[in-house]
């Protein structure tokens, strides 16, 4: 056969081109793993998250408790493995009562923002991020199912209300992280409420903060599945970019302070706008909603700083013990600012009627001190300013009579006295530097 020059050109130009197309299809599909920093399910995001229903996945009921029973408040969780996220390695996480699992924070924020990603927030898994309240009902349990190498960690908001909602009108919904395949799935056995629907009060998806990236199901919307869930797939070859920034610029852990809400955020909008008329106004109306919330304040200098504090308190009508609440505020320039915001009712002990029984120097330290009591029950508290900061004591035992308060005859002590208590007689009661405590 005669060598001809142009065939041999033809023929490499044909490899050539071949051989360009391959590689921009390779870059293409290389390409098309990984969307936008941004993403909306089912995805891909940055790093290459996906996310599909979660059918095929059964609910595991969760019995280990971690004794969270607070409002705007989290736990630190040791992980029975190590759990890959956006390219970083993690041993713990913080499950917080608001619904959320967080990596690099450690924050209570109730107010759900969409996931854009949401600010303050770190590394976010957020199966149901809402503005739950754990105080008096609802557990935040975990469970460890499976065997190693296959395990599954769960953790589950069983049974919780929204915060200032009807306590009846509850979710209960969990988050399953997956040793070896690092997938995350969301399930939901009732993620619906009256107020929101199913999803409407909540923020459901990933993110990273630091890296800017996120995959969000939805933002306030109610479209969670009523029964099965989501799947969050960890990608088997995530963007390399985008974990190696979760390396370089981790977010170091951080702790954010829940801020004011429900009558304690509506009393410093309307104070900053109206003062102290607004008391009246905020009496009024509270007492015209339904459900009806009576509210009563004194004022005192309960901080001992020469001006006077002012010291709040809220109650409900029986059978919402949730609403029974005090608060602590400095007043100054027009504005007041929360010291204490704390709720009265437990798990075991409901109130129903807290009032302000007295205002008097009950520790020594020259400062005015309060006593609260809830008379059904006889319950008491104090409010005293310990070491700059004003905190709220329990008072021994339940006592359904009078009270007053006097100065010990004998080491000059204030001394809060009072009848109709457990113990048979008058009940003497005592600061100890700790504590209030009976009189031997």
């Amino acid at each position: 056969m005669r060598f001809r020059p142009a065939r041999l050109l033809f023929l490499l130009a044909v490899i050539s081109l071949i051989a360009v197309a391959v590689v921009f299809f390779w870059r293409a599909r290389s390409t098309a793993a990984y969307g936008p920093a941004v993403a909306l399910c089912p995805g891909p995001d940055g790093y290459g998250y996906t996310c599909e229903g979660a059918a095929a996945y059964a609910y595991i009921d969760a019995t280990t408790p971690t004794n969270l029973f607070a409002d705007d408040a989290v736990a630190r969780l040791d992980l029975p493995f190590p759990f890959t996220f956006y390219g970083a390695e993690h041993t713990s996480v913080t499950a917080a009562s608001n619904g959320n699992l967080q990596f690099t924070t450690s924050s209570p924020l109730a107010y759900a923002s969409c996931l854009a990603p949401a600010a303050g927030m770190g590394d976010l898994i957020s199966p149901y991020w809402a503005d739950l309240d754990l105080t008096l009902f609802g557990q935040l349990e975990t469970q460890v199912a499976g065997e190693a190498p296959n395990r599954v960690f769960v953790v589950e908001w069983d049974d919780v209300p929204l915060y200032g909602g009807d306590p009846a009108d509850r979710v209960t919904f969990e988050a399953q992280l997956f040793e070896g395949s690092n997938d995350i799935v969301f399930l939901y056995e009732d993620p619906t409420t009256v107020a929101g629907g199913a999803g409407g009060r909540a923020v459901v998806g990933l993110q990273s903060e630091g890296r800017g990236l996120s995959l969000s199901f939805s933002c306030l919307q109610p479209v969670l599945p009523t029964a099965g869930g989501l799947r969050f797939a960890h990608p088997p070859q995530p963007n390399r970019d985008a974990a190696e920034a979760v390396t370089t610029a981790r977010p170091a852990l951080q702790t954010n302070a829940p801020a004011a809400k429900g009558p304690v955020a509506e009393l410093l909008a309307r104070y900053a706008s109206d003062g102290p008329a607004a008391l009246d106004g905020l009496r009024l109306s509270w007492l015209g909603a339904q459900p009806p919330r009576a509210f009563a304040w004194r004022a005192a200098d309960l901080t001992g700083d020469g001006r006077d504090e002012l010291l709040a308190v809220w109650r409900g009508p029986a059978g919402r013990p949730e609403m029974a609440q005090v608060a602590v505020l400095a007043v100054g320039d027009g504005q007041l600012t929360p010291l204490l915001d704390r709720p009265l009712s437990e798990r075991d002990a409901a109130y129903s009627e807290v009032v302000i029984e007295e205002l008097a120097d009950l520790t020594g330290d020259g400062r005015i001190d309060a006593v609260l009591r809830d008379r059904p029950s006889g319950r008491a508290w104090a409010l005293a300013a310990i070491d700059g900061a004003v905190t709220l004591f329990d008072v021994p035992e339940a006592c359904r009579g009078g009270l007053i308060i006097q100065n010990d005859p004998g080491d000059g002590r204030p001394t809060l006295i009072r009848d109709g208590c457990p113990t048979p007689g008058r009940l003497a009661v005592v600061w100890d530097g700790a504590g209030f405590v009976h009189v031997p």
